[in-house]
């Protein structure tokens, strides 16, 4: 399968977004978006997508204590929204 295979692309998440509102097709997004917005429906009821997430930045901003702790807090929440999955 190639893109030929698509009437409709795009590499814009946020054009994503709204074409699927709009009933283009199918889209991926958080299940918190998704059911948040009543222009769409789920097409499936299970995970269909899994992958790694991976909080990165500059060698030296890790070791900035405003850029740690963000990184902190994320790594905790992401970590709790994951085992819930």
């Amino acid at each position: 399968m190639d893109e030929s295979n698509f009437s409709v692309r795009t590499d814009s998440h946020p054009t994503h977004w709204e074409m699927t509102k709009l009933g283009t097709g199918i889209g991926m997004m958080p299940v918190e978006l998704g059911d948040a917005e009543p222009a769409v429906e789920r097409a499936f009821d299970k995970k269909t997508f899994g992958g790694e997430v991976w909080l990165v930045s500059h060698r030296e901003l890790r070791m900035n204590l405003r850029v740690r702790t963000v990184f902190d807090f994320l790594a905790g929440e992401l970590a709790k929204y994951y085992d819930q999955a």
